[in-house]
C-alpha cells in the first residue's frame, strides 16, 4: 500500500507563514515526526519517501504556486503508480473555523484554485481531502485573498499548531486505517475554537 501525501501551499519565504500554507506546515509536521528530510524532487515539488509503519507514503509540497498545484502532483502520482483514490490533499478551508479539522472524499472544489488544478490534472475530483480550517476573516474590510495571504494573528498561534499536530494524527490513521475509518474516528472532533474566531457555518 502507497500513499501520497499532498500539502498545499505557496513556495518561498514570503509565504511560509501564510495562512494559505497550512499544507506545508501539515506535511513538514509530518515529515519530522516520521524522520524525513524534505529535499527537491522531480516535476518540480520538494518532498521524500518513506516508511509511516507497513505503508509507505510519499510527501510532497507543490513548487509549483498554488494555482498550479496540479502540475506537480498528477506527474508525481502516476510516476508512484498511485490511483487519485490514494492521493490525500491537505489544504486550507475557509469554511471551517480554527481549531476544525475534517476528511472528505472528492466533491467539489469550493473555487480553492489548488483544489481546482489538482481535479483538472488528475482528470477527477474523486481524491481525498483533509480540510484544515482557518475560519474567515473577523472583519468585512479584511478581503479573503488578503486573509489567507497572512499568517494566523499571535492569539491563534497555540490553536493553529494544535490544529497542525492533530492533522498528523488523522493522517496517519487514515493512512493506516483508511479514510472511512479516519472520517469516523476524526471528523465529529474539534479543538476548543478560541474565543476571537467569528463562528462560520460549517460544510
Amino acid at each position: 500500500m502507497r500513499w501520497v501525501i499532498v500539502g498545499l501551499g505557496n513556495p518561498g519565504s514570503r509565504y511560509k507563514h501564510d495562512r494559505h500554507n497550512a499544507g506545508f506546515h501539515v506535511v513538514d509536521a509530518l515529515s519530522k515526526e516520521l524522520g524525513l528530510s524534505l529535499q527537491p524532487q522531480r516535476f518540480n515539488s520538494v518532498g521524500g519517501v518513506t516508511q509511516m509503519g507497513r505503508v509507505e507514503v510519499v510527501l510532497v509540497q507543490p513548487q509549483t504556486y498554488m494555482n498550479l498545484s496540479g502540475e506537480a502532483v498528477a506527474p508525481l502520482a502516476r510516476y508512484y503508480n498511485v490511483d487519485p483514490e490514494n492521493v490525500l490533499v491537505i489544504h486550507d478551508e475557509l469554511e471551517l473555523s480554527l481549531g476544525r479539522l475534517k476528511f472528505k472524499r472528492g466533491g467539489g472544489e469550493a473555487g480553492h484554485r489548488g483544489l481546482l488544478s489538482i481535479s483538472e490534472w488528475l482528470d477527477t475530483r474523486d481524491y481525498p481531502r483533509l480540510r484544515f480550517g482557518i475560519g474567515r476573516p473577523s472583519e468585512p474590510s479584511v478581503s479573503i485573498s488578503d486573509f489567507v495571504l497572512c499568517p494566523p494573528s499571535p492569539p491563534q498561534e497555540e490553536m493553529w499548531e494544535a490544529s497542525v499536530q492533530q492533522a498528523v494524527q488523522m493522517i496517519r490513521c487514515c493512512c493506516e486505517e483508511g479514510l472511512v475509518q479516519a472520517m469516523n474516528l476524526w471528523n465529529s472532533r474539534r479543538l476548543p475554537a478560541p474565543v476571537s474566531e467569528k463562528p462560520v457555518k460549517e460544510q
